[in-house]
């Protein structure tokens, strides 16, 4: 509003027009006089100029998170350490990695899914993983590691990548869905890292079919690690965004999310291609690149037969469905 508004001084000369108008009342340009003096001491004590007035004004907006963008990284930010606060955990990275193989008509596919950095509050909820799984058909999800569990068991802790000791994970299925609960009564406050598995197949999509990947970060984290492998001969071209649903009360998105465009909240960068990654790396982002190892180890997948995308979120939005969608180039 300050904006519109003219200098002290020009306040003064229009307080000296009114004071000349016989209709306007001599009380009420006394409180005009008054109120010119008050903002002149205002913009006194901020500099001596409005500019430096509207300036201040700005950086303490700013630091109140009023009038900034909402989805900047200072934003996110705030975003998350109220969300942990709210949920009683945090992870420093959500790590994910994806992996999808044609075989005929057949789509075979494999998921690391892994929270480096968990620690949580004493009286957390367990954490859920959700899949959806298809009941009428024999392409139900199994555990990656190599034993004999078959149907619905959709994942196990993988002891390579998690610390000790070993969370309990337990998993609950309806016609629809399977619900993985992640025990946290072993995690605590303690930084911890916990990876699961699994492998499941369905039907090849058609050439004009886009291939859909989407992740809920369940827990509020300081960033989400995606990596995707997809079948050289999918022909897939990388999204130029990554979009963001509200989850709503229609539940996740499980096909086309143009259909749900009412429930998206916000547009992030998109996904970039990477050739064969550097195998070089440190920290948290050597335990993902550990993940997309495993995987393909426990799969017995040539990594030169995929091409390969990473997303890298700072402050994924806690609860939010991040879509990828992967086109296909012809």
């Amino acid at each position: 509003m300050l904006l519109g508004l003219p200098g002290v001084r020009g306040m003064e000369i229009i307080a000296a027009a009114l004071n000349n108008e016989r209709s306007v009342p001599r009380a009420r340009t006394d409180r005009f006089r008054a109120a010119i003096r008050d903002y002149a001491d205002l913009v006194a004590r901020c500099g001596g100029s409005q500019k430096q007035l509207l300036d201040q004004l700005k950086r303490l907006r700013t630091s109140e998170g009023v009038g900034e963008d909402p989805m900047s990284a200072e934003a996110r930010a705030r975003h998350t350490a109220s969300s942990a606060m709210i949920a009683g955990g945090h992870a420093r990275v959500l790590s994910h990695v994806y992996a999808a193989r044609l075989e005929g008509k057949t789509l075979h596919s494999a998921a690391v899914r892994g929270l480096i950095g968990l620690s949580t509050t004493i009286d957390r909820l367990p954490i859920a993983y959700t899949r959806l799984v298809d009941a009428e058909t024999d392409t139900h999800p199994r555990t990656l590691e190599g034993d004999d569990a078959t149907g619905f068991a959709v994942g196990t802790v993988i002891g390579r990548l998690s610390s000790a000791p070993l969370p309990v994970v337990t998993t609950t299925v309806t016609d629809r869905t399977s619900v993985e609960l992640l025990d946290t009564e072993q995690v605590g406050d303690r930084s911890a890292d916990v990876f699961i598995g699994s492998v499941f197949r369905s039907g090849a999509p058609t050439q004009d079919e886009p291939h859909h990947i989407s992740l809920i970060p369940r827990v509020p984290s300081d960033r989400l690690l995606i990596d995707v492998l997809l079948d050289r001969r999918l022909s897939a071209v990388a999204p130029e965004h990554t979009l963001v649903y509200n989850i709503g009360a229609a539940g996740p998105i499980l096909n086309d999310s143009r259909d749900r465009w009412y429930d998206r909240i916000a547009e992030l960068r998109g996904p970039m291609r990477w050739g064969q990654p550097d195998e070089r790396s440190a920290g948290d982002d050597a335990l993902h690149d550990e993940a997309r190892r495993y995987l393909l180890e426990e799969t017995g997948w040539n990594a030169e037969a995929f091409d390969m995308f990473r997303l890298d979120v700072r402050h994924p939005i806690w609860s939010a469905q991040h879509v990828l969608t992967f086109q296909r180039s012809g």
